[in-house]
Parts: C-alpha cells; structure tokens; sequence
C-alpha cells in the first residue's frame, strides 16, 4: 500500500531540481493538502523502516525534494534580532514542518545524511529556522506551526550532529550550531522558551557536543554514529560561539531550576554541562579519579 502512494511526492516538484518523475498538475489548496499529507504518511511509515529509507532514498531522490523548499523558505526569510520575520506566502508552513519531520527519519541512512550534509546553505536555513517566528500578529494555529518549525530544525540539527562523521561536526561549528544550543537554554534575556523539555534537552546536548569535539566519539552499543578522533581545531570557534550567547550565564541561571514531571532533573544537568566545560580548563596533567573519562 505504501509504495503506491510514494510517487505522489512527485506532484509538482520545484523546477529547480530538475526531477524526472514529476507529476505536473494545475495547483490548488487541495493538491497542497494532499502533498502535505503524503510526507506526513511518509515520516510515519519510514520511522523505523530501514528498507522503505532506501526505496525513498535511492529511487525516489527524495532528499532535494526536501531540504530545496526548506533553503528557499528560509532564505526568503530575514533574520532580526534574533527573529525571523515571514517575508513569503509562498510555502505553506506546514509543509516545511513536515518536509523536516520526513528528513529527521531519514538522517540515519548513511546516502540521505550524506546528501544532507553536501547541500549548499542547508546547514545554515536550519538554523535560521530554529528561530523562525511571524512578523505580526497571529493565531492559536499560526502560533503552533511557527514552535513546530522551530523544534523539528533543532531536532533535525541534533540528529545531524548524533550521526554526523567528523566533517559534518566541522560544518556544524562553522554554520553556528553552539550558538542554537544556548539560545535553547535562554532564559537570562526573557526568551520564549522557557519550556522544561527545551531546557533539558538543551544541556544535555550541550555536555554531550561539548564531549565530542574534545574527546572524539567511537562507535558502540549507545552510539550507533561513525566514530572520530578529537576534535581540539574546533574548540575555539566552539568557545567563542558559546561565550558570545552568554552560555555560563544561561547554564548559571538553570541551577535554580526545578523542573517539571520528567525534567525535574535539570538543575542536575546544569550542573553537569558546567563541570564539562570547566573541567575543559583543568591541567590536563593532573591525575584523575577512575571516574572522570566517564563523567567528564
């Protein structure tokens, strides 16, 4: 059943892309709609499907079809302050928040993250879309699509990064991705996320990205990503992104945060994101506990 619906993400491919299956037909709200609903079916059904990754993948080119309206959606957007301000009606929203659902299912398959990491200027748009937001003033339902694009560009970050070879960790430094890893924890300056799950989520990844540029990263049972050696080149560019978003500050500023339900836990997770980055500035000579390759 699913293999018949596949061809229909060829409705109306961007010209750009040059697709040799495209199904042209006259565009209206409702082919919108069903286009949408095809890569939703699609981020549902390629979950957990290996095989199905592949068909999508390799015989259906699917990537380009993704990420070129996410890059163009973005670049019609301008960044302001650290809000981006709609500029285009051209691209339905939820499209985008879905084309980036599709792909965060597909970064695991060693052709399409392969794909993602080599497209010009994709790197860049999820970032700006992790801070995506309309210029005026909106709706309970405009509201939620612009949260929605701006959580699935930072998960779709994080999952590049969790299966990214040492270049793709290169790219991210380069493009800024410590920055969107502070900004996630921002609550010093009053930004909006003030969401327990964002926080949390935050300072974990922030110890964890932290941990592999200075020690590298191998595969294993936990980490089915590539492995690599240290990464102490991208240290200092780390550093200065971090320092300039006043990420000591932001991490200060959670170790008097409680929590909620599941994220009770993120004063513990301060804590431990501090002691990552200042145990950085030890004398990397002094003798160690058994413990601290594990916890540091």
């Amino acid at each position: 059943m699913k293999e018949r619906f596949v061809p229909l993400i060829h409705i109306n491919c961007p010209s750009y892309i040059k697709c040799q299956q495209c199904i042209s037909v006259v565009s209206s709200a409702s082919i919108q709609q069903l286009h949408i609903a095809v890569i939703q079916q699609l981020a549902e059904v390629s979950e957990d499907n290996k095989e199905f990754k592949n068909i999508l993948v390799k015989d259906h080119n699917i990537i380009p079809h993704l990420t070129s309206p996410i890059i163009q959606f973005a670049s019609q957007s301008q960044l302001n302050k650290k809000i981006i301000q709609q500029q285009s009606e051209s691209f339905d929203q939820s499209f985008i928040s879905s084309s980036i659902n599709l792909l965060n299912n597909l970064i695991n398959n060693k052709e399409a993250h392969e794909q993602i990491i080599n497209t010009p200027n994709f790197l860049n748009s999820l970032i700006k879309l992790t801070q995506f937001k309309f210029n005026y003033d909106t709706n309970k339902e405009e509201d939620n699509q612009s949260i929605l694009i701006r959580n699935k560009s930072k998960e779709c970050l994080d999952y590049i990064h969790r299966w990214g070879d040492e270049q793709t960790q290169v790219e991210l430094v380069t493009n800024g991705y410590p920055r969107v890893l502070i900004n996630i924890i921002n609550t010093v300056g009053g930004n909006e996320q003030e969401y327990d799950v964002g926080i949390f989520q935050g300072l974990e990844n922030i110890s964890n990205f932290f941990s592999v540029i200075l020690k590298g990263r191998q595969t294993n049972y936990f980490n089915h990503g590539p492995s690599f050696p240290p990464q102490p080149v991208l240290f200092k560019s780390f550093q200065e992104q971090i320092e300039d978003e006043g990420a000591y500050e932001e991490i200060e500023a959670q170790l008097v945060n409680k929590g909620r339900g599941v994220y009770n836990d993120i004063k513990n997770n301060a804590n431990y994101a501090k002691r990552r980055i200042l145990n950085f500035f030890v004398d990397q000579s002094n003798p160690r506990r058994w413990w601290y390759n594990d916890k540091f």
